[in-house]
């Protein structure tokens, strides 16, 4: 008889938009699901494995946010956006981990962004793709609205 190890672990993202118009009224709402990339999965197995994010070659967690003009299907195999936005790379502002949950915020002021937005990434500080997700509504703002993106990842077992 053959021992099967089975493993049901799952990753799922959610992302999220609050958009702050000039008079302080907010519009909030869930923008998708994620698609974890082959990067994001290869980053997992290293920091399991002890790699830590220094050195060379450091493997790094999301330190990075982008918004782009794309459309398709997100896969495992992205290496980036479909169509990458000029100007929306930004840092992660904020993360936070309870549990098996990490939450990471990236905020644009007052002027940073405007146009129509169909998907976000987030990278590692070398600029792999980690996470993709193509919005279900796609979401347009003007330069006098502040934006936040939260996005939210919880690995599950089972």
């Amino acid at each position: 008889m053959q021992n099967e190890i089975k493993s049901d672990v799952s990753i799922k993202a959610k992302v999220a938009v609050i958009i702050t118009n000039q008079d302080g009224s907010q519009e909030c709402r869930e923008l998708g699901d994620n698609t974890a990339c082959q990067a994001y999965l290869n980053a997992i197995a290293s920091w399991t494995a002890g790699v830590n994010n220094t050195g060379q070659n450091p493997v790094s967690p999301p330190t990075q946010f982008e918004l782009g003009t794309g459309t398709g299907t997100p896969a495992v195999s992205d290496a980036s956006l479909f169509t990458p936005a000029t100007g929306t790379l930004s840092v992660i502002d904020a993360r936070s981990a309870v549990a098996n949950t990490t939450t990471m915020t990236t905020n644009y002021a007052v002027g940073q962004l405007n146009g129509t937005y169909t998907e976000a990434g987030l990278l590692g500080s070398g600029g792999a793709l980690l996470n993709h997700v193509v919005f279900q509504t796609p979401v347009s703002v003007d330069n006098t609205q502040a934006v936040t993106f939260i996005w939210s990842d919880t690995i599950n077992a089972g």
